[in-house]
């Protein structure tokens, strides 16, 4: 069933890279386990464990979403922030001492976008 989900998802978007997540749950049984129950009577004791109800990879994955996010945001200014930074130093040694006044501006503008960056992910920057 989730192969014929990510095949259609696949189609409607006209996108083979991208990932359709589809999580099959087993309310019924994940509430018997909530609920607890007596292992010995078998007609109230759940019929699957409680990984196979879905629910421990299903809540993984939504916990694991702030944490995804922050990282490929992080990613993003690294690759393009970073790249700059490099850049900007590396033409600064070929420049005349106005042309580098200039480019250091830019350069401590581009440290105060990653700064910010680093304060929005609650991390401290130096």
């Amino acid at each position: 069933m989730t192969g014929l989900m990510q095949e259609v998802f696949q189609k409607a978007t006209r996108d083979r890279i991208a990932v359709l997540r589809v999580f099959c749950l087993c309310s019924d049984e994940y509430a018997k386990h909530l609920a607890g129950y007596d292992i010995t009577d078998e007609e109230k004791a759940p019929r699957i464990s409680v990984e196979a109800t879905g629910y421990p990879h299903f809540r993984a994955f939504i916990a694991g979403g702030p944490s995804t996010g922050r990282w490929n945001i992080l990613k993003h200014h690294i690759q393009t922030c970073y790249d700059t930074l490099f850049s900007t130093l590396e033409m600064a040694s070929t420049m005349t001492k106005n042309q580098q006044k200039d480019k250091l501006i830019e350069l401590s503008r581009v440290k105060q976008q990653v700064c910010l960056l680093f304060n929005c992910l609650g991390w401290h920057s130096h």
